[in-house]
């Protein structure tokens, strides 16, 4: 497995052509005869001509030209080109990414303030500020823009280099360089093509394409699958985590006195993080899950709640009192006497406001009679997580409802969002890293698009094509099919 360095030295090249120079990105795709370098169009030429007998292509520490040019394609609006070279071997099949605002991203190639050098390479760090249809901007802070200068002296000759985000160890390209945004280095920021733009000029000059899925290398491992796709936390799911903002919002609730209501669809989530800030803050919680619950009997719900803290709570004399709201309660009071404790009660399947209301006054009951029984400060903390959002139910009418005052009194209410397309492109980049296996930037826009905004539906994709074998849009096809919806 080549490290990151090696990674960056395969993709990056420095061209010469007429007179001209700046750098290349090496594309590697997954089949076909040819090997691609992706630059500017004016690293080649001031026209839309070119001769590909003028064109050099050289590697790092290499004084000949890594290979023969083949032909080179020139794209008649933009400043792009693609060279075609005879496939290099032992090169590693080119991954890429959707470029997404704020993301980290690192440009390689080889500027001319460092032609001649012992070290003519360069990496820049950058930061995606703006993306566009095909287009996006970053900036850096490494690169020093002056007024005095056309072309700045860092930048000049990194033109066509290619544009990386790293990602557990591997490489994914995300466009290619292109210009300053302003002519003498206004605003600090530097546009870069991304790579649909060059994806669709393959087609249009009738070139093989980049990427086909490719699930030949995935991992078996099936402790490593558990990790991957368990939608509860362990110690092995940490790394496999996409953090949101949404985390650090829910480590504040986890601070505050209040309890917490979450919400959300299906899929979005909301379990595996409650479960995974409540470890990283070193919270133990009860976790009752109502999942399976058949009855539609409220307090049916609690009956099964105050089963589940008996045997979590290893309660040897529980209370026996005959109303279960009092038995939860007196129970809290035996357990708070030693510990403090969170309890987390999961998928309450209430969905309409009635069942709303209904929940939500039982469980007003056990918190003031906990209150009025334990003088002292409270020592449960309760997390409950809905699919229906509450907020909507207690912002529409019933102003007069007695319990509606309590119910911001007693808890922090928060519906989680459906996930960005950015958010779900970075989430499939990271599956593709741990588990090896890569995917076509039609595959991966699909299942982003059929996810609708929902991770666990994106993984169900992958975790379908792992298992049985067929393709993404097989998958696709199954589950929906099988009605899974939002």
């Amino acid at each position: 497995m080549p490290t990151i360095e090696q990674l960056y030295d395969d993709h990056a090249v420095r061209i010469i052509c007429n007179g001209f120079e700046g750098s290349g990105c090496v594309v590697q795709p997954l089949a076909s005869d040819f090997t691609y370098i992706f630059t500017a169009k004016h690293c080649l030429t001031e026209t839309d001509k070119c001769n590909k007998e003028d064109i050099k292509v050289f590697r790092y520490l290499e004084t000949d030209p890594i290979a023969e040019v083949l032909d080179v394609h020139l794209h008649q609006d933009l400043d792009i080109a693609i060279i075609v070279l005879k496939r290099i071997s032992n090169l590693q099949t080119t991954r890429m990414a959707k470029a997404a605002k704020g993301s980290e991203v690192v440009i390689y190639g080889y500027p001319l303030l460092l032609k001649g050098k012992a070290e003519p390479r360069q990496n820049v760090m950058c930061r995606i500020s703006f993306v566009r249809s095909t287009m996006f901007e970053i900036t850096s802070e490494i690169v020093q823009f002056t007024f005095e200068n056309a072309m700045p002296e860092t930048i000049r000759g990194l033109s066509g280099s290619g544009i990386f985000v790293e990602q557990s160890g591997s490489l994914f390209l995300v466009g290619v360089l292109f210009k300053l945004k302003g002519k003498d280095g206004a605003y600090s920021s530097l546009c870069a093509y991304d790579i649909p733009v060059f994806e669709k000029f393959l087609v249009d000059s009738k070139l093989p394409p980049l990427e086909l899925d490719d699930f030949s290398t995935v991992s078996k491992d099936y402790s490593l699958l558990n990790n991957v796709f368990s939608i509860s936390f362990t110690s092995g799911s940490g790394k496999y985590y996409h953090e949101r903002t949404v985390d650090a919002i829910f480590k504040n609730y986890l601070a505050n006195p209040k309890n917490i209501w979450v919400s959300g669809h299906s899929g979005v989530g909301k379990t595996l993080l409650v479960l995974r800030n409540l470890s990283i803050e070193n919270k133990k919680a009860k976790h009752i899950d109502l999942t399976c619950s058949v009855s539609g009997n409220i307090e049916d719900y609690f009956h099964y709640i105050n089963n589940e803290i008996i045997a979590q709570c290893s309660l040897t004399l529980p209370s026996t009192k005959h109303n279960v709201f009092e038995k939860i309660s007196d129970n809290l009071c035996q357990i708070t006497n030693n510990e403090d404790i969170i309890i987390f009660v999961d998928e309450v399947p209430i969905s309409v406001k009635e069942k709303f209301y209904d929940f939500l006054a039982s469980f007003i009951k056990v918190s003031e009679r906990y209150a009025n029984l334990n003088k002292s400060n409270n020592k449960v903390k309760w997390i409950i997580c809905t699919r229906i959002n509450p907020t909507v139910h207690l912002l529409s009418g019933d102003e007069n409802h007695p319990n509606k005052i309590k119910a911001h009194k007693n808890f922090i209410f928060k519906n989680f969002d459906l996930w960005t397309d950015d958010e779900l492109s970075s989430l499939l980049e990271l599956l593709q890293s741990a588990l090896n296996f890569s995917i076509s930037f039609k595959s991966a826009n699909e299942m982003i698009r059929t996810s609708e905004g929902l991770p666990g539906r994106l993984k169900s994709i992958v975790e379908r094509v792992i298992l049985e074998g067929g393709s993404v849009f097989d998958a696709i096809s199954m589950i929906k099919s099988e009605g899974y919806s939002i």
